[in-house]
């Protein structure tokens, strides 16, 4: 609380956001990278960014379902 931006460390939300707005409005490909240990949670938070990513992109026809058939 009362930190900026740059003092947290990244949320998942918040870098699938930055994702977005990077491929939206300056056309650049995006990566985002799930690392970590066995049961740390990557398969979770990957699937909660593809359901961030299909919230955020509703107005577009046809995308939500493809995304959702990826998850």
């Amino acid at each position: 609380m009362f930190k900026s931006r740059s003092d947290n460390a990244p949320h998942i939300f918040a870098v699938v956001d930055n994702a977005y707005q990077q491929m939206m409005h300056h056309e650049e490909q995006q990566y985002i990278l799930f690392s970590g240990e066995s049961y740390s949670g990557k398969t979770t938070n990957m699937r909660l960014c593809f359901e961030h990513l299909v919230a955020m992109g509703e107005g577009n026809a046809g995308v939500a379902s493809r995304v959702k058939n990826v998850i």
